[in-house]
Order: structure tokens, then sequence, then C-alpha cells
């Protein structure tokens, strides 16, 4: 037993000479100039360079010195300290406190806010005892990025920190370079709460950056909170630009319960440039404790911008709580969204309903918001477990199908129910749509059974999709993966089972798989598709079809094959892409065959759409290999080619297409169309020459430049002889197909009349055209002996679809 205390002995004593040995050697480093030297490396490497000294000296270590502090982040250095001098006590430290007699700062340089940590917290805040007897700075700067302006300030203080709820805590600040007063006074024990803050700043002060509001204007502010914790007094005034406030009353803390008022007025501000209003007025008043409240309060805002680019004539709101049910009721009118129709729900209003009862733990939201083109209705719980289902109702998708760009008629439910948002939000998607086809093909496979059904989760900026499932009349489409903005990783399946939901002429079935993987900007991906397809009661046959790409979407290359029967005649197409060089991709037509028609071609793709080159030569030798799918007699022969040459720093291309002994709906004839040129500026000439149109020659020429970066076609020239009369171009005329086909000014002259045609053909129709002095010679040239004498003259505004003409 003596002996094992005596070992027990001999190593305590060791542990504490080690101990003291420790602290010994670590004092005197701290005091010799290689030492101090060491720990700023160690300090750099412990922090992983976040924290960089320099000039360490002072008397080690209740007495230090630094001639400069560095903080940095991923972005660099945000904060500089120059000329630190710090007295401590060490030994307070072993008793869990950090006291600090003085701390004095010659300068300070702060660039912006440090980037904050992505990681969230959790656990109950805690912070040790700190006792600040004295600090302060003879300069604080503040960047341009964080202060929007350079500022610079002096600031002292002085802090004694127990807990959140046991402090005292001085702090001022005064600009030394313009006008700006801060102030903070901090008084929390366990009984009473004793606080008053003052700041005042004029226009374009720091604050105004900081809070990320560059248009707020000058600020003057004032909050007040003294008394015991069961009866504190509060008081907030505030005036910032135009706006102005004022609130009052009693908090008691410890039942969570307050008797105050508020009111607040605001004439035309901008606080930000995607924030605005023309007035603002809110008033309320709260009486009892948080769970059940008798409160209420009223928002008026006139010309109402926020971001996201949506806009509100005016907004009406009234909230209203009592015996622990709280109610808002909300009126929006002449509200725009962003879009392609932002004035799609500005003509009615938007009436808007929400409840919460407070008193449940749950906190439960019900929502409903209307519109003479929706209805919304949705539940929420907002506490514990978020989760949140949602009915969106549409009677008529027209108006936001156009709003996408479709034309679709017919009506949608929707229905998503949303769980453990925000950090990890699983998400649930049932919707059902009754269309009826209209332009849009797809439309016809869905028809009045489409219906989707969705359930994924988004976490960290990716969404997993669990399972996606599309289904319609003749369509059924699935898939599963994950989706992020840097990377993509999922597969497919489509199968139409009626092709004929399309277009009479076809039938058969179609079935596709295939998956998209790789990082967005390098995704390979693979599809294989298998089609019984008929044409116009044709023989049926298998077509097979199979793709491989990657390097998607700037450096494409794989293969696409294809083979099968169309028509009773084998079909074969091998197409090959690689990329050969540097922003250049190389494509190969090894072989495009059908019947007598053949594709083939050898050309080098670059990514900026210069210094192209090679050749396509697309041939049928007789044409009416396609009358059967074409369904209209047609006949004669075919021949083009295209050639891409290198032409200093742009691509020059060369166009020949000649079709011979032509016969299309009983009308036989020629035609050839040439042209040769760049994107921008394509000279060409097209001619078509009809030996006998209803017994009678007819012929037509023309020249002009086609542009294919505006989507523009010039004519400069037309010619067109019939029954021997010339019709010709009286102008250059501009068509334009860049939304839709709208020409500028069409005139066309014969003998003495003269037809001016101008305005949008299409998608919808808005145009005007009119003749004028047509002479009887002119008539009877086409009907002979019809006319003797007499004018004629016309003219038309036309307006709606080109199928369906309006107007007059």
């Amino acid at each position: 037993m003596r002996r094992s205390l005596k070992v027990t002995a001999w190593s305590l004593s060791a542990l504490l000479l080690l101990l003291l040995l420790a602290i010994g050697s670590v004092w005197i480093l701290g005091n010799t100039a290689a030492g101090r030297v060491q720990i700023e490396k160690l300090t750099a490497r412990l922090t992983k360079g976040q924290v960089q000294l320099s000039g360490l000296a002072g008397s080690f270590p209740s007495h230090l010195t630094l001639e400069q502090l560095q903080l940095r982040d991923a972005a660099g250095v945000w904060l500089t300290a120059k000329r630190i001098e710090l007295d401590w006590t060490p030994l307070a430290y072993l008793e869990g406190r950090l006291q600090i007699d003085r701390l004095h700062v010659a300068a300070v340089e702060m660039e912006r806010l440090p980037q904050g940590s992505s990681a969230p917290g959790s656990g109950e805040i805690s912070i040790p005892r700190i006792d600040v007897a004295e600090a302060s700075f003879d300069v604080l700067h503040l960047g341009s990025e964080l202060a929007g302006a350079p500022a610079s300030l002096v600031a002292r203080g002085s802090a004694h920190l127990r807990s959140l709820g046991d402090m005292l805590f001085d702090a001022s600040a005064r600009r030394i370079d313009g006008d700006g007063e801060y102030e903070l006074h901090l008084h929390f024990d366990e009984k009473r709460m004793d606080a008053s803050l003052k700041l005042h700043e004029p226009a374009s002060g720091p604050l105004e950056n900081i809070l990320s509001l560059p248009g707020l204007g000058a600020l003057q502010a004032e909050l007040k909170l003294n008394g015991p914790r069961s009866a504190e007094q509060v008081e907030v005034s505030l005036l910032a630009g135009e706006l102005k406030g004022h609130a009052e009353g009693t908090v008691n803390l410890s039942e969570l319960s307050a008797e105050l008022g508020f009111s607040f007025e605001s004439a035309a501000m901008s606080p930000r440039p995607d924030l605005s209003w023309e007035q603002a007025v809110l008033r309320g008043r709260w009486h009892g404790n948080v769970k059940s409240p008798n409160a209420e309060g009223h928002l008026d805002v006139t010309r109402l911008r926020i971001p996201g680019a949506m806009q509100m004539a005016a907004l009406s709101a009234d909230v209203a709580a009592n015996l622990g049910n709280a109610e808002l009721h909300a009126l929006v009118r002449g509200l725009k969204i962003p879009g392609a129709q932002p004035r799609l729900l500005e003509d009615d209003p938007v009436k808007i309903e929400a409840s919460v009862r407070l008193d449940d733990p749950a906190r439960r939201l019900q929502l409903s918001a209307s519109h003479r083109l929706f209805s919304l209705h949705g539940q929420a719980v907002t506490s514990g477990e978020p989760s949140a289902t949602v009915e969106l109702k549409l009677p008529n998708v027209t108006p936001f199908a156009l709003y996408a760009a479709q034309d679709l008629r017919g009506s949608a439910v929707i229905n998503a129910q949303l769980d453990g948002y925000p950090r990890a939000t699983h998400i649930k998607l049932d919707a059902s749509a009754a269309l009826i086809p209209g332009m849009q093909i797809w439309a016809a496979a869905v028809g009045d059974r489409a219906r989707l059904e969705f359930s994924g989760v988004f976490k960290d900026d990716a969404l997993s999709i669990e399972n996606l499932k599309f289904t319609g009349r003749t369509l059924a489409l699935s898939a599963n993966g994950s989706v992020s903005a840097r990377s993509i990783n999922a597969r497919w399946d489509v199968a139409l089972a009626d092709l004929s939901a399309f277009s009479a002429a076809l039938a058969g079935t179609l079935k596709g798989s295939g998956s998209v993987a790789g990082a967005t900007t390098d995704l390979a991906v693979e599809a294989s598709l298998n089609s019984t397809l008929s044409v116009r009661g044709s023989q049926s046959g298998t077509l097979l079809a199979e793709a491989k790409l990657h390097g998607l979407p700037s450096a494409p290359s794989g293969t696409l094959l294809a083979k099968g029967s169309l028509d009773g005649a084998p079909l074969q197409l091998d197409v090959a892409m690689e990329r050969s060089i540097e922003r250049s991709v190389h494509a190969v037509i090894h072989q495009a065959s059908w019947k007598s028609a053949h594709l083939d071609g050898d050309i080098t793709l670059t990514v900026d759409k210069a210094q192209m080159h090679g050749q396509l030569a697309v041939g049928v030798a007789q044409l009416q290999d396609f009358q059967h799918l074409l369904g209209i007699e047609v006949a004669g022969s075919l021949a083009g080619n295209v050639a891409l040459r290198p032409d200093g720093r742009r691509t020059r291309g060369h166009l020949q297409i000649d079709a011979r002994d032509v016969v299309l709906a009983g009308v036989a004839g020629t035609a050839h169309v040439s042209g040769e040129g760049f994107t921008d500026s394509f000279a060409f000439k097209a001619g078509v020459q009809i030996p006998k149109l209803k017994g009678v020659a007819a012929s037509l020429e023309a020249s002009g430049n086609l542009n294919l970066e505006s989507s523009e076609v010039s004519i400069a020239d037309a010619l067109g002889n019939y029954r021997g009369q010339d019709i010709h171009l009286l102008a250059p005329a501009r068509i334009s197909f860049a939304n839709g086909l709208s020409v500028d000014q069409v005139k066309l002259g014969a003998q003495k009349a003269e037809l001016d045609l101008q305005g949008q053909i299409a998608p919808a129709l808005k145009a005007s055209a009119s003749l004028r002095n047509v002479q009887p010679a002119l008539v009877n040239a086409f009907l002979p002996n019809l006319l003797s004498a007499g004018v004629i003259e016309a003219h038309a505004d036309l307006h709606g679809t080109l199928p369906k003409p309006l107007g007059e």
C-alpha cells in the first residue's frame, strides 16, 4: 500500500513538473524575439490562415502589443487592425472569465463583413464571463463595400458580460469625417432590463449600405427600455427619410405579454431599387400575451414594388387577433407579375385570407387566395416539424399557357405537399388537367387525362427525384435521379401508345429510355428509341434509334444511329461527332439513305460560329418516293448542296438547290435557289418556271439578302409574269421571322394597279392591306371581257389569326 502511494506521489510530482516546465517554456518563448515569431506562425497555422499576427511584443503575457492583426476568410482580408495594446489578467482565465483591463487600437480598417458559415447553429447560446474595463479605437475605417462610401469613426466602450440575461454594455461611436453618432447602453440582470439606443446619421450614411437599403435617407432612431422584467416601459421613435413612426407601451417579459400601440406612415420612398411605394400607412395595437392576444392592425400601401419584379397598384390588409385566433384579410389591386405576361392578373383583384391559432403548439396556418383566373387553398404547420399542403385550381389554363408560350385550352388542379422545410424539404406533387388540343402537338397526346405525380427531396440546393410520372391519353413519362446547379444524374422512360394522337396520318407506337449524367458543363447523354410506324396507311415498319453524346453542352461528341423500315423500304442513318481541336466539333454523316434519297456531309463547327468549313449534299432522284408519306401527288428530282469555308475571321457559305421536272398537285415546273455570303448577310437569288399554269406560262424571279442573326429577309427585286402581265416589286421589302412572321410594307405593282401589305401575319394577325387603281385592262387579262370601265379600290384591316381572320 505504501509502495502504491509512493508511486502515485512520484507520478503526480512528475506531471506537475512537466506542467511547470511547459508554462515556463511558453513564458520564456513569449518574451523572446524568436519565440514571438513562433507564436505568430503557430496562430496562423492553427487558424488555417484566418488570423495573421505580426510585430508581437510587450511583456508576455499580461501586457501585449501587436503591430498588426489581419482577419481573413475565403474571399481574402476583411479586417486589419494596427498598433494594438492589450492589458489583461491571464490568471482570471483559470477561473473561467476573460478580464481585459485595457484595450487600445490605433486604427481598424474593415472592408466588409466576414463570409458566414453555411452550417446551421444548434443548441443553447452561451458566452463566457467577459470583463472589459476600457476599450478604445482611435480610427475605425469602414470601406466602401461595407458602408457604401468610405467612413471613419472613433469608438469607445466597456462591457461586463456574465450571460445573455446579465450584462452591462456601454458603447459609443462618432464619425470624424462627417455627421453621425451612435450610442448603445444595456443593463440586464435577473430582475430588470434597461436599455437605450440612439442613432443619428444623414442620408447615404454607413447603416444604409450595411442594411442593404441604399435609399433609406437620413436616419434618426431612438429606443428606450426600462423597468422590472414584469413591467418594462418601451418607447420607440423612428425617422428614416419619408418614413416616420412611433411605438410605446409596456412589456411583461416574464409572461411574454404586452400593452403596445404603434403608428408608422410614409410618403413616396424607394429604400432599394427593387423596393418602393408611393404612400404607406401602418397602425395598430397589441394587448395580451403571445398565445392569446387582443390585437389589430391596418396597412395601406399604394404603388408598391417589391423584389421579384412584382408591382401592386394598391395593397390593403387588416390583421386581427382575439382569444388565440389571428386572422388576415388582404386585397391586392392592379397586380403585375414578372415574365412574358406581366398584366395577366392586373384587371381583377386578388383576395387573400389567412388565419392561425396562436395558442396551438403546431401554429396551424390556413391560407386562401382567389382571383378570376385561379383559386388557391393551403394549410401549414409552422412550428415544430413544419409541413404544408396546397391546392391550386385553374378553371381555364389558356391565359397561363400563353404566359409560357403555349397554346392550350382546358382546366387543371394542382396539389402539393411539403414536409421538413427549410433544411430538407420533402415534396409531393399531384396535378391533373383536362386539356383540349390546340396548336401544340404534344397536347393531343395528353388530352383530358393528364396527370403529374412527383415525390422528392430538396436539400443543400439539390433536388433528389424519387419518382416523377406524367401520364396522358397516350403518353407515359417517368424519371428519377438528382439535379443541382452543378450536376445531373437521372434516368427516364417514355412511351406513346398511339401515334395517331399527334396526327391522323400516323399510326403505331413509340418507346424510349435514356440517361443524363455528369457536371452541368460536361454532360453525358444516352437515349434509345423503338417505334412501329405507318404513315397514311403505308406498310408498318420498325425503326430503332440510338444516341450517345458526351461533353454537352459546350463540346459535344458522340454518335447517332438509326435503322429500320419506313414505307416498306430500309432506312439507314449513321452520324458521328467528335471534338477535334479547341472550340471546334467535327461532324460526319457516314450514311443517311432511304429509297432514292440520300444525305452526306463532313462539317467542322466552331463554338463561336467562325472559321467553320465543310460541305453537305442532299439528293432525291425520285420525289415520288415521298408521295405516300406526303399524301399529295409529287414527282421530279431534287439536288442541293451547302459549302462552308473560312473567310478572314468569319465563315462564308454557298448554297445551291435545284428542283427539276417537279410535279406538285398537278402543276409542273422547275425551281432553283442559290446564294452566297455570311450569317448576317447572305445574298440569294430564287426562281420558279411553270410552263403551263391553267394553260399559260408563269414565272417568278427574286433576289435579296438573308440575315440569320436578326431573323430577317430583305427582298431587293422581284418580278413575276402571268398571262403576259408583269407583277413587280415597287420598293425593297423586309420580312421578319424573329417572333412569328411580319412584313414591312410590301408594295407590288401591275400596270397602274398597286397592292400594299404591312403588319404581323403570325402567330397573331394584325395587318393592313390596300389595293388601288385596278383598271379594267388588268382584270380582263385574267378574266377576259369582264369589265369595260371603272376603277377598283379596296382596303382591309385584319386581326385575329390567319385561319380565322377578323376585321373590316
